[in-house]
């Protein structure tokens, strides 16, 4: 995907998905600043980390969003902490946005509400 060449060996990989329809087009965002305050300094800490949001075509009328998250950090005690703490509240907040990212490009197309379903988010590896 775009922006897998920015982290190199992440210890962290993590991609998630919802069908939608749009142009597509995408968005690479990168940090090495994502990090508490302090930790760099007193720790020794850094960080790699990006972040590429990437609109698919299906090939079948519809278009696939795909928010894919690399991230290489150090030293190994910062790494575990990352992995324990951010990775699966990741999880929560990517699956609750990309629902509710479908839901108001559903909504945009349709012009009227559409019901929210937490069927509408896959996880690469979890479900096709």
């Amino acid at each position: 995907m775009p922006g897998d060449r920015i982290v190199v060996d992440p210890v962290v990989v993590t991609t998630h998905a919802v069908t939608i329809d749009a142009e597509l087009r995408h968005l690479v965002l990168h940090s090495t600043e994502h990090l508490p305050p302090g930790w760099a300094e007193r720790f020794r800490a850094w960080i790699d980390w990006s972040w590429a949001f990437v609109l698919h075509d299906r090939g079948d009328g519809h278009t696939r969003l795909v928010v894919r998250s690399r991230l290489r950090l150090g030293p190994p005690w910062v790494a575990a902490v990352y992995v324990l703490g951010i990775v699966p509240a990741d999880l929560v907040m990517s699956g609750q946005m990309l629902r509710g990212v479908r839901r108001r490009a559903l909504e945009l197309a349709a012009s009227e509400p559409i019901p929210h379903s937490k069927d509408d988010v896959t996880r690469s590896g979890w479900a096709s």
